[in-house]
């Protein structure tokens, strides 16, 4: 996940590696958005995760169960936890 307001061509180019997208790519995808705080009520802990790039990168990890986000996975996310999720996206860009 991207922190921060961005429009879907950028998402696009982030997700193709920085590299330009084709517009009807650009017209194709979706961009779901989401608060840090929604997330955390439904028991996700979201923490960045911004690798070589930086911290400019605005790379965040969504990690369930949020006991401790830095350990190794507990579990596959069962249904109720990828709906939980889910519902977290309130607000939907075509």
């Amino acid at each position: 996940m991207r922190r921060g307001a961005i429009l879907k061509a950028e998402a696009c180019r982030l997700r193709n590696g920085r590299q330009l997208t084709h517009p009807a790519d650009v017209a194709r995808a979706t961009i779901r958005r989401t608060t840090a705080g929604d997330l955390r009520r439904q028991g996700f802990a979201v923490i960045h995760t911004c690798g070589r790039a930086g911290e400019a990168n605005g790379h965040v990890s969504v990690i369930w169960p949020d006991t401790d986000p830095l350990a190794v996975r507990e579990c596959d996310w069962l249904a109720p936890v990828q709906d939980a999720f889910a519902a977290c996206f309130t607000e939907v860009e075509d």
